[in-house]
């Protein structure tokens, strides 16, 4: 007979490596359970003019339902909300990120940082990343069992250009990816162990 103890199967939603977007709700961060965020990707371009406290988009197609999401500079790594969308190619912003030939991504982004977690795919074949905007986060970060799959990367990445906190209780149990977070409660090991960095292995 046949010996298929090694198959996997793998269900097509989890072939595609993709981003989930944590922001405060300054920054356009919805709740998950009562707002219907879902932290995924919207729309996606490249700027094509820069006036201030806008996104222009000549290629673009942008409707209504974008009013109040998360807009991420994929060039400079900083973060706005849309206020208002003006037309189909222009949004106004709440802040002045954007001037012409800059990426951008625009996501219907959580307001915490365990719903982005929970929400990641764990399917075999997916790259998964949490991007975390600016500002402070105080919920328990509870890394527990969630893999990215057979040798692929779960990253969570706060932004480069603004402080981003983590004030609650993190805890790690297997081997991710943390870039440009401040931590201001305990780190806990497998063992439940309290850990410092000195102890860590970073880059």
């Amino acid at each position: 007979g046949n010996n298929s103890s090694n198959i996997k199967l793998q269900t097509l939603a989890g072939a595609t490596d993709y981003t989930i977007y944590v922001a405060t709700t300054a920054l356009g961060g919805l709740n998950k359970a009562t707002q219907g965020a879902t932290g995924l990707l919207l729309a996606s371009g490249t700027t094509t003019s820069t006036l201030a406290n806008k996104l222009v988009d000549s290629g673009a197609a942008f409707t209504s339902a974008l009013t109040n999401k998360t807009v991420y500079n994929a060039t400079t790594d900083t973060w706005a909300k849309v206020t208002a969308v003006d037309s189909a190619t222009q949004l106004s912003l709440s802040a002045d990120i954007f001037t012409s030939g800059q990426g951008y991504e625009i996501a219907s982004a959580l307001d915490n940082i365990p719903e982005a977690f929970s929400a990641a795919d764990s399917g075999y074949l997916a790259n998964i990343t949490i991007r975390v905007s600016p500002g402070t986060f105080s919920n328990d970060l509870n890394l527990l069992g969630k893999t990215a799959g057979d040798n692929k990367t779960l990253a969570i990445q706060g932004s480069t250009t603004g402080t981003t906190t983590i004030s609650g209780t993190v805890t790690v149990r297997q081997k991710i990816t943390l870039n440009n977070l401040t931590f201001t409660n305990a780190i806990k090991a497998y063992f439940g162990a309290d850990i410092t960095w000195n102890t860590c292995t970073t880059s």
